[in-house]
């Protein structure tokens, strides 16, 4: 036996980091899906489980066992590779704890303390000295060797695809900069003639006054006025302002009757939800359970504004009474993203902040997500099929201009553009910009605009910015303009069109879409949602009823 033994050990070498590396990525997949499954379980129980620490402690525990019964774990058994005492015995329970939670806090340093084993001759890493283990390597049979550059292979290929999609999202990315180059250099107001709010002199005032008295229309007849005359029209909000969102459902069929518009493009809805959408707006019947899957799986779990989703209800009721083959469409221009993990992996407890793994892959889309608002924008109203297109989105993805420009030294060093830049350079002339009220983004000039439209007994209004003696105005307080080294706009630079539908201290919060919460998006956002209401959740019953106390838009 002793014999057999010292035969077997001159057979086996010690474990390269590839092969270790390949029966780790089999052993972490494996316990990984395991966990995501019993998280997607009790989440629909409402019961919510950490998944990137849960999948560290049961892969140490699993490690553990495995390596102290039989010192094979799956992804050994596949790759050839067996941990075991320095003579090849069992390590026991007592050293097979030690060593797992020895890689269970590597795993927690982002997989660094293993790159030693690239230094060492013995390939024994500091984890194997805790334990006073040894990974050997059985010689490799033509199976295990295909395995391991499967694995590899699989790796690398997963790797590239996402190196690829990144370039490819840059390319895009600067193609539309460049664009914005030629029509924010040309859009641009002239900084030397910008005024403060604050140094506006009564006749100016009283000039602003007459014109506003003079030139301004309905908001709804402004609107469609506007779409008409461009083939894209963005409409800029406030997130979640309940007059706003009314007015946007009152006026989707004056919007294709008066002004052939066929494609209402929406914020709130990802491209990757096009189809679900296209298949609910254009069914015989409003499909309320499709409904509120697609409204459940926006970016952000508090996103229950009733009237914003109410929309696709809207283009529904519109759709039935138009000809089929000229019905209005729904599309989504955000990107697919993980907004919570953002936020978790930036405010939340240490042990979310391991939600780093699932923040990198959509680091590129998060960076570059104007240039993929863009280019939904564009396949909708310029692709096939096309059509006038309204875009209702984000005040601050719609000037036409810069949204900043940092200068240092006076020279300009950086340019930093939105949406609505791109698309105004791309298609010069077809694009509108409409900003509607709001006293965040323009603090100073909203009171302005308020009283000199009350002075007029004008309580709405909608009217042209770049035609008024309001084009020229500065805002000091506004909080974009707050960056010292960064060029100043004026207010024609942020709004070619401005909609006042109320005045600022007027405007309310939507209505909470009750229900919105389910046991399952409570079981899958509960750190979230306890975050936002301030307080910790029993479940989504009471998190429905906190939730429009605390109601934020992040």
């Amino acid at each position: 036996m002793d014999t057999a033994a010292s035969g077997r050990a001159r057979e086996t070498k010690a474990a390269g980091l590839v092969a270790r590396g390949c029966a780790g990525v089999l052993d972490l997949l494996l316990v990984g899906l395991c966990v995501v499954a019993i998280a997607e379980i009790l989440a629909r129980a409402g019961r919510y489980l950490p998944i990137e620490i849960s999948v560290i402690v049961a892969y140490a525990l699993y490690t553990a066992i495995l390596a102290a019964l039989s010192v094979k774990t799956v992804g050994g058994w596949i790759c050839g590779a067996r941990v075991a005492g320095l003579q090849g015995q069992k390590l026991g329970p007592l050293r097979a704890l030690v060593r797992a939670v020895a890689v269970a806090l590597a795993q927690l340093m982002l997989f660094l303390p293993f790159l030693i084993l690239l230094t060492r001759r013995d390939k024994r890493g500091w984890h194997d000295r805790l334990a006073g283990s040894r990974v050997t390597i059985d010689p490799a049979s033509r199976r295990e060797r295909r395995i391991r550059a499967g694995v590899l292979l699989a790796l690398c290929v997963l790797i590239s695809v996402w190196i690829v999609q990144t370039l490819v999202r840059y390319h895009v990315y600067r193609q539309w900069n460049h664009d914005a180059d030629a029509a924010g250099l040309t859009l641009l107001g002239d900084t030397d003639k910008a005024i403060t709010v604050g140094s506006l002199t009564t006749q100016q005032r009283d000039d602003i006054t007459q014109w506003l008295g003079e030139n301004t229309v309905e908001p709804s007849e402004y609107l469609i006025n506007t779409a008409r005359s461009h083939r894209v029209t963005l409409v800029g909000e406030m997130h979640g302002v309940r007059q706003n969102l009314e007015f946007l459902n009152r006026i989707i069929g004056d919007l294709y009757h008066q002004a052939d518009v066929r494609v209402i493009a929406l914020e709130c809805l990802s491209d990757v939800q096009d189809s679900d959408v296209r298949r609910l707006v254009t069914g015989r019947e409003f499909d309320r359970e499709l409904f509120g899957k697609i409204a459940r799986e926006h970016a952000w779990p508090t996103w229950g504004y009733r009237n914003h989703w109410r929309v696709l209800e809207t283009v529904w009721q519109l759709n039935q009474t138009v000809p089929p083959d000229d019905r209005m469409r729904v599309v989504g221009i955000m990107p697919a993203l993980d907004l919570v993990t953002f936020h978790m992996v930036k405010y939340g407890p240490w042990w979310e902040k391991l939600r780093l793994v699932r923040l990198v892959p959509n680091l590129p889309a998060l960076a570059m997500h104007d240039a993929h608002y863009a280019r939904c924008v564009e396949r909708a109203a310029f692709g096939e099929p096309s059509g006038r297109t309204l875009v209702w989105v984000g005040g601050a993805h719609t000037p036409l201009t810069f949204t900043g420009r940092v200068r240092r030294e006076g020279k300009t060093v950086t340019h930093t553009y939105r949406m609505g830049a791109m698309l105004a350079g791309r298609y010069p002339r077809q694009i509108a910009q409409v900003v509607l009220h709001n006293d965040f983004d323009h603090p100073q000039i909203a009171p302005l605009i308020e009283s000199a439209l009350a002075d007029r007994g004008k309580p709405q209004a909608g009217f042209d910015v770049a035609r008024s003696p309001l084009i020229a105005v500065f805002d000091e307080a506004a909080p974009i303009w707050r960056r010292r080294d960064s060029y100043r706009p004026c207010f024609g630079d942020l709004a070619q069109g401005y909609i006042l539908l109320a005045p600022a201290d007027q405007l309310e919060q939507d209505t909470w879409w009750q229900g919105y919460i389910t046991p399952r998006v409570f079981g899958r956002h509960r750190p979230f949602l306890e975050q936002v209401t301030q307080r910790p959740l029993a479940d989504h019953r009471d998190a429905e009823e906190h939730i429009h106390r605390a109601f934020n838009n992040f």
